[in-house]
């Protein structure tokens, strides 16, 4: 529409003299240029809009027809009206938080589109959820943090998904709380422990989830939740919870039906895993699951590293690290720093020669410790019949005196 035609339509409608009329013929404006598609049109009405003169009593219907109506338009022309609505908006969110809180939901689905993940969370970040001049439940307020979190977590950006989460953590057992939203709380919570590489966590979080009344009746849900349970305990390092969590997952009959069954086995009999079992697994694990630690090395090669390690040490009482090296398929070097790492951290039993480049695996010692404790032994025993002898020595003395 001209810019002319525009100016006429507005002097029109402004020279109504009920609130009620000049509502019903923006309406039908806005009806109009939404069918031809006209951005700058719409944009030009927008302005006209927030101006003083037309008033909330008018304005707010308009512009939330609007923002509501923004869908309708093509992703282009969304994003250059929705942006545009939110600036002219930006220092009167007070009175428009709800057309401010719909554009913003359309603007973040464009992004999301793109995969523009960062993006499309902050716009959401912008809704004015706390400020008190209108009444939000539990349910919406809920809703809003968890897609940002979600989209956080596509970003990879954990530490700001975790704020969102924690937020979220507050409202979820509230009433009137959708089932729906609770299950996706508990989705985001267990990605989000995932994220943070605290898999022993996330693994119970999944297979807690896969006994979820609302994912009785959908299969590949309660599968996915069960693939997602296995791949974090077989990347969390060795201990006691994660024994326990292998234990759960190799009983459960549920499991022996998955593409990674036999790691999960492995594991759990502790059966050393070789590399291209290793190499199919990882193949499955999200981005960054694979993301290199420190050393070079993955989060998965650290895991089936330490627990190849553990499986040796159920069947040498020592070995050699070059030979260590070449069961686990790593240098000697690397083979001897994970087998210090484990035992100093109290998550193997064994002793380490450096001289002789051996590991003794359980109770045994190192042949110069074991020297050491006899002599030890030895002086120990001598001082005792030295000191039996000197108290028989000074009874006799006391008997001949």
């Amino acid at each position: 529409m001209e810019e002319a035609q525009l100016s006429t339509a507005f002097a029109e409608i402004q020279a109504a003299t009920q609130a009620k009329e000049r509502t019903a013929k923006y309406k039908a404006l806005l009806d109009q240029l939404l069918a031809a598609k006209d951005g700058a049109a719409l944009c030009r009405l927008v302005d006209v809009l927030v101006d003083d003169s037309v008033g909330l009593v008018v304005a707010r219907p308009a512009l939330l027809d609007l923002a509501t109506a923004l869908p309708q338009l093509p992703p282009d022309t969304l994003e250059a009206v929705g942006e545009h609505i939110l600036e002219r908006l930006q220092t009167r969110v007070v009175s428009f938080e709800e057309q401010v809180s719909v554009a913003r939901k359309c603007l973040a689905q464009v992004y999301e589109r793109r995969e523009e993940w960062a993006k499309a969370a902050r716009t959401l970040q912008g809704i004015p959820l706390d400020s008190g001049h209108r009444t939000l439940s539990a349910d919406y307020k809920l809703e809003v943090y968890l897609k940002i979190a979600t989209l956080y977590l596509e970003e990879e950006d954990a530490g700001m998904a975790e704020s969102f989460v924690n937020r979220a953590s507050v409202l979820w057992t509230s009433p009137g709380v959708a089932e729906e939203r609770k299950l996706d709380f508990k989705v985001q919570y267990a990605r989000l422990l995932d994220f943070k590489r605290k898999f022993v966590e996330a693994s119970q979080r999944y297979y807690d989830l896969s006994y979820d009344p609302a994912l009785v009746n959908d299969d590949p849900a309660r599968t996915h939740t069960l693939n997602c349970a296995l791949r974090c305990a077989v990347l969390a390092s060795p201990s006691p919870q994660r024994s326990r969590m292998l234990a759960t997952l190799y009983k459960d009959e549920r499991c022996q039906h998955l593409d990674q069954f036999e790691v999960l086995e492995k594991m759990y009999l502790d059966r050393i895993i070789r590399r291209p079992m290793v190499e199919s697994f990882a193949r499955d694990l999200r981005d960054h699951q694979k993301a290199l630690l420190g050393d070079g090395s993955t989060v998965l090669d650290r895991a089936v590293v330490q627990h190849n390690i553990l499986a040796v040490s159920q069947i040498y009482n020592n070995i050699a690290f070059a030979e260590l090296g070449a069961l686990l398929e790593v240098t000697a070097a690397k083979a001897e720093k994970v087998v210090a790492t484990l035992i100093g951290e109290g998550r193997l039993d064994g002793s380490v020669d450096q001289i002789e480049g051996l590991v003794y695996f359980g109770s045994q010692k190192n042949a110069t410790a074991l020297f050491y404790s006899q002599i030890e032994r030895t002086c120990l025993h001598a001082n005792r019949i030295v000191e039996r002898l000197e108290k028989c020595g000074q009874a006799t003395n006391m008997q001949i005196s």
